[in-house]
């Protein structure tokens, strides 16, 4: 016995023990439990904090931020959260003074609920926020933490500020004969329901919109005029704006005036409504076709512009469309399915970058890079890269959203240098260009040239207003500056030319072609132009005017000289000519009387006699040539030689020619009496003429005069027309081809000399000259 109570007392205690041992190890589950529940209910709790769009924050009473989310950075313009932890939230309160009202107010009452109240960001902006606040107390009742719960309002502010400012117009355009005006009074059944309205007033825009004229409007339900199911929507919609006392605009069709309006619906009077309305009936057509047009663009741009796709992350292309396909080289969809994203990337590393910001960020937008096609070709796109995550956040995929930007980046890249070009063409130009903000009453831009013409830097221009720029205009100059400027707001462009004081105190003449740019209200905006200094270029045009001055007086001294030179050479050859004919006639009537040696002596005296009057003759003529500029007319070549070879019957004189009316004038035939006089004379006896008329190109006649004498030397071809003028001649020699040269050049023409047989200028000379056909002039047939 006494054996067996010490066993069981034993046993007793081992039972309490492992009974005590379980109900130890079911509250250390429970513990547990509770503890994981716990931990679960904070990360909920810190998930719904820190994703919660509406800005939470924590701050002690000294207003230092203790904790926020995310969307409280976001609101005040925090890059991080982190950067706003430790910050004093009076720095984001228009009037710091508000904190410690606020404190007053939760000691008092405990919270504030959903006050508008106008915050500062952290750059300064001002924006309206809704704010809830509620204290946190200690055990004895001290208030020991302020928490807010805030929202950027500023949206809605602006929003109600315009809604304002509608009404406002609403009521100024009462009477505006553009906008429908209606004021009615609803109609109500026995429960109270909207059934009807009747109209009280309505403005001629109304009779406009709807057809129906005012006086048979007035009075009257609107179940009178519009039918029924026309009028159903359009009565509930008043009838609440009516009973409720707020306002609404709506867009309303009325099939039976084949209509749209767009109205506005508000009541200041419980049971009555006012409402403006406009007719919308095209803008709705347009809309209509815009957003067709737009749904079939967006169309082509889904469907054929963007390289739409989709990746693992090990970079394998899982899906592409084919605009993606035709970007990235590939000759189908199928050709670009398996292959590894990565073989288009310049940079392999690229793509790890990518997963890094996109498991950061999550997606990545707009982003310019360089990729390479299928073939290598380097090209460069816009991409917008969108990562997609499993339930557990893990990033599973990447959607991708690309498009070839190769031709704008060239583009771009053209343009760039174009500009460099441009603005290193100002920079270096020996003129200065200028635009001036005449709003701002500043030069927005100057050359730096501009210290070179005027001694001032561009930024001391840049720093005149436009009264000093006008004190530097000479005082003669500013009248018609002033003037010219003033016309040039109204036709857009201008032209000044005026005297500047430089810095150095000089004055420069300067030249300025502008033009103006005006706004859609036609204010000036800008003046842009060029100024050049022509200071040289006056200098040089004063000199000239003082030379002109001088020559047109010598000219008067020459004509004057001229016309006494004239009249000298008149008297002249008309008494050596009167002398001529009567000691020619007195050589004949020797010439009857001599006989042996002094015969010979009297013929050579006739010759001598004819040849002066030959002389004075051809001397006539040229004076006569240059009396004055020329009347040309339409001239029969063909009769013109025919009558010339009459004159010579004595020698071998050839014509071939096709009929050709040339411009000339009746000295014509003095050309063809000196070239083949000429070819007579020196060619000796036996020699052989031959004229020749030929087309020519350029409107032209080619007429050649060739003769079988001893030609012309090749040293004196050029010089043989210049005889006359040169002096290398006898009384007489070189005067009949120097008349035929400027015959030539008066009938616009050319004559030259050249061998009758190429290479050989003793077998006889070929005089050719031009003459200019005279078109439109009949034939001789």
């Amino acid at each position: 016995m006494r054996t067996a109570e010490p066993e069981r007392a034993a046993h007793e205690r081992t039972a309490a023990l492992l009974a005590e041992n379980e109900a130890l190890r079911r509250e250390n589950a429970a513990l547990q439990s509770v503890k994981d529940a716990l931990q679960e209910s904070e990360g909920r709790y810190r998930r719904l904090f820190e994703d919660d769009l509406t800005g939470d924050v924590i701050a002690a009473l000294d207003g230092r931020i203790l904790a926020c989310n995310a969307a409280f950075a976001r609101i005040f313009g925090f890059a991080l959260r982190e950067e706003a932890l430790g910050t004093d939230i009076r720095d984001l309160f228009e009037d710091p003074g508000d904190l410690d009202r606020v404190i007053a107010r939760l000691r008092r009452e405990g919270k504030v609920e959903n006050e508008g109240r106008t915050r500062k960001r952290r750059d300064g902006t001002r924006i309206h926020v809704v704010e809830n606040v509620v204290g946190r107390f200690s055990a004895d009742g001290e208030l020991i933490e302020i928490q807010g719960y805030i929202y950027d309002d500023s949206e809605r502010k602006r929003a109600e500020k315009t809604l304002q400012e509608n009404m406002e117009w609403y009521r100024q355009a009462l009477d505006n004969p553009i906008i429908g005006y209606a004021h009615c009074e609803i109609v109500v059944d026995a429960a109270g329901k909207p059934v009807d309205y009747i109209y009280l007033e309505v403005n001629r825009a109304f009779e406009q919109f709807t057809g129906r004229a005012r006086e048979d409007v007035l009075n009257r339900k609107v179940t009178e005029i519009l039918a029924p199911e026309e009028a159903a929507g359009i009565i509930a919609l008043y009838g609440n704006v009516a009973l409720t006392g707020g306002s609404t605009t709506f867009q309303y069709p009325v099939p039976t005036l084949s209509k749209w309006f767009e109205v506005t619906a508000f009541s200041s009077q419980r049971g009555h409504v006012t409402t403006f309305f406009t007719d919308i009936t095209e803008r709705k057509r347009a809309e209509k076709a815009l957003r067709e047009s737009e749904e079939r663009y967006r169309r082509l741009f889904e469907d054929d512009l963007t390289g739409d796709f989709l990746t693992a992350l090990d970079g394998r292309i899982l899906a592409c469309n084919p605009a993606f396909a035709r970007i990235f080289g590939f000759a189908s969809i199928e050709d670009a399915l398996d292959t590894n994203i990565g073989d288009l990337y310049e940079d392999a590393g690229d793509r790890d970058r990518l997963l890094a910001r996109l498991r950061k960020e999550g997606k990545v937008e707009n982003e310019g890079r360089v990729r390479k096609r299928r073939d290598g070709t380097r090209i460069h796109v816009v991409e917008n890269m969108v990562g997609r995550f499993s339930a557990d956040g893990e990033l599973i995929e990447t959607q991708g959203y690309v498009y070839d930007d190769s031709e704008r980046k060239r583009a771009e890249e053209a343009l760039r240098e174009s500009e460099e070009r441009f603005r290193a063409v100002l920079e270096n130009s020996l003129d200065a260009a200028y635009r001036r903000n005449l709003q701002a009453d500043r030069y927005d831009y100057i050359s730096p040239v501009i210290r070179e013409i005027l001694g001032f830097a561009p930024e001391e221009m840049a720093a005149m207003d436009i009264e000093g720029v006008m004190d530097r205009i000479h005082p003669d100059d500013r009248p018609p500056v002033e003037t010219k400027l003033n016309a040039a707001a109204a036709s857009g462009k201008g032209f000044l030319v005026y005297r500047f004081l430089t810095k150095a105190g000089e004055y420069r003449w300067l030249e300025d072609h502008f033009t103006v740019t005006l706004d859609p209200g036609g204010r000036p905006l800008f003046r842009s132009g060029i100024i050049r200094d022509i200071t040289e270029r006056r200098r040089a045009e004063e000199a000239i005017r003082h030379h002109a001055t001088e020559l047109a007086r010598i000219h008067r001294d020459l004509e004057s000289a001229h016309r006494e030179a004239n009249l000298y050479l008149d008297i002249l050859t008309h008494d050596i000519g009167n002398t001529e004919n009567v000691a020619n006639l007195y050589a004949e009537l020797l010439a009857d009387f001599v006989e042996g040696e002094a015969a010979v002596y009297v013929a050579s005296l006739k010759r001598s006699i004819a040849k002066s009057i030959e002389i004075l003759g051809t001397v006539s003529k040229i004076r006569q040539i240059h009396t004055g500029p020329p009347a040309l007319r339409p001239t029969d070549l063909d009769a013109v030689i025919r009558a010339e070879i009459d004159h010579f019957p004595d020698i071998r004189l050839s014509y071939e020619g096709v009929p050709r009316q040339a411009l000339a004038d009746d000295l014509l035939p003095e050309v063809f009496t000196n070239l083949i006089g000429n070819a007579v004379k020196h060619g000796g006896p036996g020699v052989t003429v031959t004229v020749r008329v030929e087309a020519a190109e350029g409107g032209f006649v080619r007429v050649t005069v060739a003769d079988t004498g001893r030609g012309v030397p090749g040293d004196q071809k050029e010089e043989i027309f210049h005889r006359y003028e040169k002096k290398q001649r006898g009384v007489g020699e070189g005067l009949g081809l120097y008349l035929v040269q400027i015959l030539i050049d008066r009938y616009g023409g050319r004559i030259w000399v050249e061998d009758r047989v190429p290479g050989h200028p003793a077998a006889g000379a070929a005089f050719v000259f031009l003459l200019r056909e005279a078109g439109g002039v009949p034939a001789r047939p």
